[in-house]
């Protein structure tokens, strides 16, 4: 059986979703197709989509920062496009922000651990963009650990 990931399916399958639309996209390092090109690199490089903002989480949207220290706003070397922390004084897109696209996608790989502060950022793009009326696409990904067996402590319901 053949995994395809979210971030080719959004070419092959769901295009119309970001066609012609000024998207957004929270991502890092790990937010790769099958061949490892990153999702901001082909969102960039589809003349059908105008990619207008990166977000990134800790680490930063190429996953060079340290961890635990503060990333800056900036314009990503490889695209252009700008680059918002959301890892430093803010941990969410700000309503401005989200004025200016149409869709904001979410391409980060999970490690399936609770303590993981990037499900927290995605959890905090969702809420966002509920706020301001902007539809929020997963770049779903297969968990590394299988989703089947349940390890460690139990929340308590």
């Amino acid at each position: 059986m053949s995994i395809r990931l979210g971030c080719e399916r959004l070419f092959d399958d769901e295009l119309p979703r970001v066609r012609d639309q000024r998207v957004g996209l929270i991502t890092n390092h790990s937010g790769v197709d099958s061949r490892l090109r990153a999702t901001a690199d082909n969102l960039h490089a589809h003349p059908d989509i105008e990619l207008v903002r990166l977000f990134g989480p800790e680490h930063g949207i190429r996953g060079d920062a340290e961890d635990g220290i503060v990333v800056d706003d900036a314009v990503d070397q490889r695209t252009g496009v700008p680059a918002v922390s959301l890892y430093g004084e803010r941990r969410q897109p700000s309503a401005d922000e989200l004025a200016e696209i149409d869709v904001l996608l979410f391409d980060i790989q999970d490690v399936g651990v609770r303590f993981y502060t990037y499900l927290y950022t995605m959890s905090l793009g969702m809420e966002a963009c509920a706020a301001a009326g902007v539809p929020f696409v997963v770049l779903d990904r297969p968990n590394p650990l299988g989703g089947v067996q349940v390890e460690g402590n139990l929340l308590d319901p």
